[in-house]
């Protein structure tokens, strides 16, 4: 999800706003080339074109790391880690449900 969110709804300002009060755990770059800090992070509802998804397991890969070591450009905090193993729980653009992804 670096949680540019696949899980995000955009309002008239172009940022993301939480749809409800339902949180999720992650673990967030708050400063750089520091440890990560677990949070509970809101849930928030997907674009038309997107998926909600509940993630088993998460990898943070070498553009992670780049990120975190501010090699590359990264607003703060941001949520690392876009390789996951997950259950499919909304698709706004077709009714799929309960179905193994990985990405």
């Amino acid at each position: 999800m670096m949680t540019y969110n696949k899980e995000k709804t955009m309002n008239k300002n172009n940022t993301s706003k939480p749809t409800s009060t339902r949180t999720m755990r992650a673990m967030q770059i708050t400063e750089f080339r520091k440890p990560l800090v677990l949070v509970d992070a809101p849930i928030i509802s997907p674009r038309p074109d997107g998926a909600l998804i509940r993630v088993e397991a998460c990898g943070v890969c070498r553009s992670d790391w780049h990120f975190w070591n501010q090699d590359m450009a990264l607003k703060l905090p941001a949520i690392p880690g876009h390789e996951v193993g997950a259950w499919w729980r909304k698709w706004a653009a077709m009714s799929k449900t309960s179905k193994w992804v990985t990405a």
